[in-house]
């Protein structure tokens, strides 16, 4: 229904979920199983990024960096050549709820 409104009216939309509690027993690493509302949003959706913050569950992190993890991508590959996650590190501004390259 929302794929069908964005492609009716040539526009992009931005759809934000919470995660369910099983996020917590990965150490808060989300994956697509735990996208709030389940298979209907995630099947509709063309790029679906997942945000985490280290810090939450390791004590050394730097509180100021962030991952956006691609859990899934219609247009591109999520895992690169080796298997592993693509991932994205961001610096947070967390006072003015900004995100920021880390280059």
């Amino acid at each position: 229904m929302m794929e069908d409104l964005a492609d009716e009216q040539n526009i992009a939309m931005v759809v934000m979920s919470q995660v369910n509690d099983d996020t917590e027993k990965r150490q808060g690493v989300p994956s697509m199983r735990d996208v709030a509302g389940g298979r209907d949003l995630v099947k509709g959706a063309k790029l679906v990024i997942g945000i985490y913050r280290p810090s939450l569950y390791d004590k050394n992190a730097d509180p100021d960096l962030g991952k956006l993890l691609i859990l899934k991508n219609n247009g591109g590959e999520t895992h690169a050549s080796d298997g592993s996650r693509r991932v994205v590190d961001v610096r947070l501004a967390l006072a003015t709820h900004q995100m920021h390259d880390t280059e």
